[in-house]
């Protein structure tokens, strides 16, 4: 079974919450997550400072119950993970488009919002073969 995956590269840290926002990133949403900062775990999103956290090179994750893309989707494993200036924003979502029952067309009109917070943002399937295309905006 193919799953599709988002890839938004390049993004300041200090734009990270202006990404999270574009999709309806809410601490409601959350049902796991886990970041790993000045050598302690901290499984709890509210103390997070991303532009602080990601100053050095550092991972964190969400196990998020759903994100807005275009429409609604659910269960979604979200991962950042860079430094500064590099930071790279990852939706892995774990069904193929068909049983989400939506259009890749409805994905990219709201991607096209976060072409002015990264230096580019790859929408792509799972796993890939030679016949898939990469969309990049």
């Amino acid at each position: 079974m193919e799953r599709f995956e988002i890839s938004v590269k390049g993004v300041v840290a200090k734009d990270i919450e202006n990404i999270l926002t574009l999709m309806d990133f809410n601490a409601k949403n959350i049902i796991s997550c886990h970041f790993f900062i000045e050598n302690r775990d901290i499984y709890h999103y509210e103390s997070i400072d991303f532009g602080h956290y990601f100053t050095q090179p550092a991972t964190c994750y969400f196990h998020l119950k759903n994100i807005s893309i275009g429409p609604l989707i659910e269960d979604v494993l979200l991962i950042i993970s860079g430094s500064l200036s590099a930071v790279e924003i990852t939706c892995d979502f774990p069904y193929s488009l068909e049983q989400y029952r939506i259009s890749s067309q409805k994905i990219l009109e709201k991607l096209q919002a976060f072409k002015s917070q990264a230096n580019s943002v790859v929408f792509g399937f799972e796993p890939l073969d030679a016949e898939d295309i990469l969309l990049e905006l």
